[in-house]
């Protein structure tokens, strides 16, 4: 099992005191014949919560690029920091199979949103400026381009990653990144060589009081 390098600096930083430090699994994913590297998420989406619980594109979501390309990574020992195990494959099977996944139910949103959409009634032209509100067809469309922007998103970021046709052209090994919560201003980072990694998407999607509960068991 790899567990990513972090230099002492980022060590004495970003744990202890309020700084709660602990290796979690990620499959790092190097599209073939590029540098960069991108971590997938196999462990922390069972933590999403509020209405990111049971997305299926939790995942990605949760999933971010390497601050340094795959040369430039290097490894250390485990420590005495604990780690949380992944809860899938994370493997390469693994990573194609939720991206399909995950593109395929978009799709089917898409197609949901489009339909009810075409077929919500108009309201006439002259009552709009009486009655200055948003009908149902003004709402569903709202809901079927908010659908489309994600599929665009999501096909931005899987692209990037190496998944092109329906196939992640990529090499992909299940990895090991320590990442640090301040407990304090509910921030975390993942410390890989001498670069700290603020994770937005973990802060908003994830619960941590679960997620603290099961580090500190």
């Amino acid at each position: 099992m790899s567990f990513i390098g972090f230099s002492e600096s980022l060590e004495s930083k970003y744990c202890g005191k309020s700084g709660l430090c602990f290796w979690v699994e990620y499959a790092a994913v190097n599209p073939v014949g590029e540098g960069a590297v991108y971590f997938f998420d196999c462990t922390l989406y069972k933590y999403a919560r509020g209405d990111y619980t049971g997305r299926p594109d939790a995942r990605i979501l949760l999933s971010f690029r390497s601050p340094v390309s795959i040369n430039s990574l290097y490894y250390s020992p485990q420590g005495v920091y604990p780690r949380l195990k992944a809860t899938s494959k994370c493997d390469k099977s693994d990573v194609e199979e939720c991206i399909a996944s995950v593109l395929n139910a978009i799709d089917v949103e898409v197609e949901k949103a489009r339909e009810y959409y075409e077929k919500s009634p108009k309201t006439p032209r002259w009552l709009r400026f009486l009655l200055p509100v948003r009908d149902a067809r003004s709402e569903a469309r709202g809901v079927y381009y908010g659908f489309l922007t994600r599929k665009r998103l999501l096909l931005e970021i899987t692209s990037l990653m190496g998944y092109r046709g329906g196939y992640l052209e990529a090499l992909v090994k299940p990895s090991n990144i320590l990442l640090s919560y301040n407990t304090k201003k509910r921030e975390i980072y993942a410390l890989i060589g001498d670069n700290p990694v603020k994770l937005e998407a973990h802060r908003k999607i994830l619960d941590f009081n679960q997620l603290t509960l099961d580090i500190e068991k």
